[in-house]
């Protein structure tokens, strides 16, 4: 049986400074598929608790993450 974690709240403590320097410092990635505005928005609706975004937030950063290490020129 799996477990929750409490990725909302790590994703304003603990790993913010590290999503934020991946979703916002990389040319390529998910600029290339979505709006750098609207992952904006996404990011401070979460960070102002107005709306939960931890499940999409985690994923754009594993995304970019992955991206980052196998497929960048960076």
């Amino acid at each position: 049986m799996g477990f929750s974690v409490p990725l909302a709240d790590w994703l304003r403590g603990d790993l913010k400074s590290i999503a934020e320097s991946y979703l916002f410092k990389h040319t390529e990635g998910l600029n290339t598929y979505f709006k750098p505005e609207v992952i904006k928005n996404i990011w401070q609706q979460h960070q102002n608790r107005s709306i939960d975004h931890s499940s999409v937030l985690w994923s754009m950063l594993m995304f970019q993450m992955w991206y980052s290490k196998y497929i960048a020129k960076e």
